[in-house]
């Protein structure tokens, strides 16, 4: 969301390469689902807050991984 924040969402959908963007674009649709629209599974919040915390701490963790790993390369 800090990302979404400086860029709105035109822009953002695009920016990542796959096979983030894919990942991303789909955060990105479940927050409007949720947030915007109220869609989100009333009876299991907690569960689904959980789920998705962790499927985005996996996602920057990927993230991290590669970018940590294409510096490494840069540097050589």
């Amino acid at each position: 969301m800090t990302y979404l924040s400086t860029d709105r969402w035109g822009s953002a959908r695009k920016m990542p390469p796959e096979p983030y963007g894919s990942k991303f674009k789909d955060f990105i649709n479940i927050h409007i689902e949720y947030f915007y629209h109220g869609n989100y599974p009333k009876d299991e919040v907690k569960e689904e807050f959980d789920l998705w915390c962790r499927r985005v701490k996996e996602f920057i963790d990927e993230l991290e991984s590669e970018t940590m790993r294409k510096t490494r390369r840069l540097e050589r």
